[in-house]
């Protein structure tokens, strides 16, 4: 009997996960555009330095893929809390289901979500590097490409990020849902905390210099924060 339910809850998990992968692939659409702004704004950013003498004038530019992370990482969260609204939530009821399997469901998507935003962040940062190297054209410029090594690395640690910042906007999403008041505390709340110490809380993945334990870290507090999200979800009105 016990064979019949696990069997009967992985079903139910594997369509529903379908049909949203089905439903919201607007959702991956509105990431390629959150890219292309991304580097957009990016154009216009760098950093550096310069000096000059008698006869030489170096002026140093540096250039990185920050504020394309940085808007994909926004639009992780805003995806998260999207999936906890009654919106989407309600089309879960499209088949038979309960409150697991439309979690695991929501969070198999995430994952998929998050997998896809590392990738194309990465890609979208190459992007941005080579639109800059065929820039300067006209002047002397040292580039040093990103190898493969390196470039795979990169897609893997994104993605970690990503599915830690849709942890995180799962968990406030479904806290917001609950309690409406929460959606217009967190915000504050996370920039005292972002910023509290010096980044204190930040710095906990940001500096950690083994991979291993900041795969540990993060995945860790990412299945921390959906298991409370899951469990936050029990006391949620039932539809009729």
């Amino acid at each position: 009997m016990m064979s019949l339910t696990e069997t009967s809850l992985s079903q139910i998990t594997v369509k529903q996960y379908r049909y949203k992968w089905n439903s919201f692939f607007g959702i991956f659409t509105s990431l390629f555009i959150t890219q292309i702004v991304g580097i957009f704004f990016s154009l216009g950013s760098s950093s550096g330095g310069g000096s000059s003498s008698d006869f030489l004038s170096v002026n140093i530019a540096y250039f990185s893929g920050d504020i394309i992370i940085g808007f994909t990482f926004i639009w992780a969260i805003i995806v998260a809390i999207l999936l906890t609204t009654k919106a989407y939530r309600y089309e879960d009821f499209t088949f038979v289901t309960n409150r697991l399997s439309s979690s695991i469901s929501n969070i198999l998507f995430l994952i998929t979500a998050s997998l896809v935003g590392g990738i194309t962040t990465s890609l979208a940062s190459v992007t941005y590097k080579l639109i800059i190297v065929f820039s300067y054209y006209d002047k002397e410029l040292i580039y040093a490409p990103t190898s493969v090594g390196e470039l795979l690395m990169g897609m893997v640690v994104t993605t970690l990020y990503m599915f830690l910042f849709m942890s995180v906007g799962y968990l406030v999403g479904m806290i917001g849902q609950i309690h409406k008041l929460f959606m217009f505390v967190f915000p504050p709340l996370l920039l005292f905390l972002v910023f509290r110490n010096d980044g204190e809380v930040v710095n906990i993945f940001i500096s950690e210099s083994s991979f291993l334990l900041f795969f540990i870290k993060a995945i860790s507090v990412s299945i921390l924060f959906f298991a409370i999200a899951i469990l936050l979800s029990n006391r949620m009105e039932v539809r009729t």
